[in-house]
């Protein structure tokens, strides 16, 4: 499926890359890209971005190229999340009414629907790591969450970075909690990496 996305992602970029109204943009390393002042939508052809929101500046998802950046927020008056480039990154911009001209005349919609789906799907998952009933709760699934991640990214993973920024929850909180999974012998961790984690359920 993520093959299938990037392809999408691919092709709706392909179209804005030979638009007469497109522009290319580079951004640094942690620059920051928002939307609220910018009428735009932008294909990331190379690199890898962090969605925040405004109000509290809490991380939501993480995205690598190619992907659409814009869609979920291109019809909609209100302006909820702002962009964060984790790496350099390549883009290429088009105003929004553009972009709507565009997915009509080649037919592109149904491309950008699938798409949002999967970043809609991405903030349901989210949901689900938050809406525990404890603080043990939260950071076990954030715990499950980076353990199914591929063993390249994990190995590169602060566990404590990744709990932090996505959540309103204290370093020392985290600390006590992963201090007694692996006394427990849930889980191993090694200079703030997972390495083993043996225990999906959570306590009552």
């Amino acid at each position: 499926m993520n093959k299938q996305l990037s392809e999408t992602a691919r092709l709706i970029g392909h179209e804005i890359e030979k638009h007469k109204s497109s522009h290319y943009v580079k951004f640094k390393k942690n620059q920051r890209v928002d939307f609220k002042n910018n009428d735009s939508i932008y294909f990331l052809s190379a690199g890898c971005v962090s969605f925040y929101r405004y109000n509290d500046d809490v991380l939501t998802i993480t995205k690598d190229a190619p992907f659409m950046l814009g869609l979920a927020q291109m019809k909609s008056e209100v302006k909820s999340h702002y962009v964060r480039c984790n790496t350099e990154c390549e883009m290429w911009g088009i105003s929004i009414s553009e972009a709507c001209q565009l997915f009509n005349s080649n037919e592109l919609w149904m491309h950008a629907f699938d798409i949002l789906t999967d970043q809609v799907q991405e903030y349901f998952k989210r949901e689900h790591m938050i809406l525990q009933k404890n603080t043990y709760g939260i950071i076990n699934e954030h715990l499950k969450h980076i353990w199914e991640m591929d063993e390249a990214t994990r190995r590169k993973t602060s566990i404590y970075s990744y709990i932090l920024t996505r959540n309103h929850i204290s370093r020392s909180a985290i600390h006590k909690i992963v201090k007694e999974m692996m006394t427990e012998g849930d889980i191993v961790v090694r200079r703030g990496k997972l390495i083993d984690f043996k225990r999906a359920e959570k306590p009552e």
